[in-house]
């Protein structure tokens, strides 16, 4: 199974980080293996993930396949987004939730994993999740968070130059940055209602720079505008990177002048 050899296994995942799962997976991988007997164990299992990253082409090429499952077959489709399946997707389909274990309970796992230095740090960007803060911590997540974080900050100011401000982060990926933007913002919004509520002990500085210029509505409306921003530049569209960046920027400052 960890080798992704086992034959009774399918696993239906992009092709590459961040794309779509093709039609032509579902259509020639997936409805081949669930019609056939299984190979070596009783039961055969077929894992979409994630799930979200099917189009409407795909899930409903799915359609049949969930409507009527071969015996001793079981389809496994996990997601972090379960409102951006369909919903006939998700009325042929038995919920389970998996929610991440308590902060103090994740905290001294990963500590164990990795150690103390900046442990807190790291589950608070994985949003709690020790197993992705683990993953996170191998590629450096803490500087990436830093420069989304500051970021936000020079946004804000009344002489922002947001061209150049979207030109200086151009090397980190868009869909990560605007990740990092909202796990910012969202601990921005804690802290803005109660300092004592943040997880992020690295982000105080910053919030505390930004105290004095913007709001709980402010930093609310933000978000969510970075989170429409997210779903466009995941989608097949392929916006333009500079001006969803610049348009989300100038938004932002705009919302941060006097009058």
């Amino acid at each position: 199974m960890q080798a992704g050899t086992h034959p009774d296994c399918l696993r239906i995942s992009p092709e590459e980080p961040g794309k779509q799962i093709r039609i032509a997976q579902v259509r020639e991988e997936l409805v081949d293996f669930v019609v056939r007997t299984s190979s070596v164990a009783a039961r055969k299992i077929v894992l979409i993930e994630p799930a979200e990253a099917m189009n409407i082409a795909t899930a409903n090429c799915l359609l049949k396949s969930l409507e009527e499952p071969s015996p001793d077959t079981f389809l496994v489709l996990v997601t972090d987004a379960p409102v951006r399946l369909l919903p006939t997707i998700r009325s042929r389909c038995r919920f389970v939730p998996l929610r991440p274990p308590g902060w103090a309970e994740g905290l001294e796992w990963l500590v164990a994993q990795r150690g103390e230095a900046g442990a807190g740090d790291l589950l608070g960007v994985a949003s709690g999740r020790p197993l992705e803060a683990l993953r996170l911590d191998a590629g450096g997540a803490l500087a990436q968070f830093d420069r989304a974080a500051v970021l936000v900050q020079r946004a804000a100011h009344k002489e922002a130059w947001v061209s150049t401000l979207a030109e200086d982060v151009s090397d980190i990926d868009i869909r990560e940055l605007l990740g990092w933007m909202q796990v910012y913002l969202a601990d921005l919004g804690r802290w803005l209602a109660d300092q004592s509520a943040s997880r992020l002990p690295r982000a105080v500085p910053v919030h505390k720079a930004l105290a004095a210029s913007t709001s709980a509505h402010a930093v609310a409306r933000f978000l969510q505008d970075t989170v429409k921003a997210s779903r466009d530049a995941a989608s097949t569209t392929n916006p333009n990177r500079q001006l969803l960046l610049e348009s989300l920027l100038s938004g932002w400052s705009r919302a941060n002048r006097p009058g």
